[in-house]
């Protein structure tokens, strides 16, 4: 872990007024990672004093309906419960412009008749069921990593504007650690906190797809990169403004804090998923109960990293190695005097 301290100056003195109320609420929750920015206001208004004022739909004023109408406070999380969900919130001080752009908005959607998505509008919210396979995607790979239709829920209550992706789980949760409610709890401007990271748990998943995109004298050093990725348990940073300047800090945990026995058990299952493309991890929660490696395991943290990581793949490197075509088609056009060497 590293901390720092600097002294705040200018605008950014002033980011330490923006409150943290959605933030240590989210805490409460235990979330299974958050995302948590403030930004000053009064400072980002200031410096659009003389921008003229953009009119939205409905005769909303941009500056002084929707930008001043926000407190600063940004924060995204996921839920640590059995069913994979994430939400987005913006923290206000006015309700009124944002309930009127929502029920606009969303009034909008059903006429426009958009293959894969079912909406029902209420006032102040907005459901709505996403078919991801049947709507008009720029790649046809994005719907095979969404294979069942996603619930999204956009709503303006209780001081925010939430959009939440998922249906939100009641289930068991897990408890956040200590490093994680040291970096929620206080008042940072900005804090990212993310624990029971299961990488690995997507391998059997995620490899195949890669085995067809990358060439095979290049798959050793991405396996090598993914291994060492699956072996990320946390990771936080947070940075606050304050009245004696500005501090941070930066945490990183491995699954190396597990028992030595768990530790084995763990990387032997990361290399068998590498290597047969096979789910080994389900043994790690019943032979090592209380190790990082068994709260990684659960259902929950396996599908939403499968989808995060399978909608990398899908888009990421097919287009990587379109780019990387194209730039050796590009290089073998040039004269032989512009051409770069290769390694022999």
């Amino acid at each position: 872990r590293g901390w720092f301290q600097a002294t705040p100056k200018g605008a950014v003195a002033s980011a330490a007024k923006v409150p943290t109320t959605i933030s240590k609420a989210v805490v409460a929750t235990n979330p299974g990672g958050v995302i948590a920015l403030r930004v000053p206001m009064d400072a980002l208004l200031a410096e659009l004093a003389d921008k003229k004022d953009e009119v939205l739909p409905g005769g909303l004023l941009l500056k002084k309906d929707i930008l001043g109408s926000l407190t600063g406070e940004m924060v995204m999380y996921t839920g640590s419960g059995d069913t994979p969900w994430g939400r987005f919130s913006l923290g206000i001080n006015n309700a009124t412009p944002f309930k009127a752009l929502l029920n606009m908005g969303c009034g909008m959607l059903p006429v426009m008749d958009i293959p894969g998505l079912q909406v029902t509008v209420g006032d102040g919210t907005c459901d709505a069921i996403v078919d991801v396979a049947k709507l008009p995607l720029p790649t046809p790979e994005l719907g095979k990593v969404f294979e069942k239709p996603i619930a999204v829920k956009a709503e303006v209550k209780d001081g925010q504007v939430s959009i939440t992706v998922g249906k939100v789980s009641g289930g068991k949760k897990t408890a956040m650690t200590s490093e994680g409610k040291e970096i929620l709890m206080q008042d940072w401007n900005s804090t990212l906190w993310m624990q029971n990271i299961s990488i690995g748990l997507a391998l059997h998943e995620v490899m195949p797809q890669l085995s067809t995109w990358v060439p095979q004298e290049q798959m050793n050093g991405v396996k090598l990169g993914v291994w060492v990725a699956s072996h990320l348990n946390s990771i936080g940073y947070a940075m606050a403004v304050r009245d004696d300047g500005v501090h941070g800090v930066f945490h990183v945990g491995t699954y190396a804090a597990d028992s030595d026995d768990a530790y084995a058990a763990y990387q032997e299952a990361v290399s068998k998923s590498l290597d047969s493309h096979e789910n080994t991890f389900g043994a790690l929660a019943t032979k090592y109960p209380n190790s990082l490696a068994a709260g990684a395991s659960s259902a929950g943290g396996s599908v939403m990293i499968a989808g995060i990581t399978g909608a990398f793949a899908a888009v990421a490197i097919p287009a990587f190695m379109k780019y990387a075509e194209r730039s050796r088609q590009i290089q073998e056009a040039m004269p032989p005097a512009m051409q770069m060497p290769t390694n022999p």
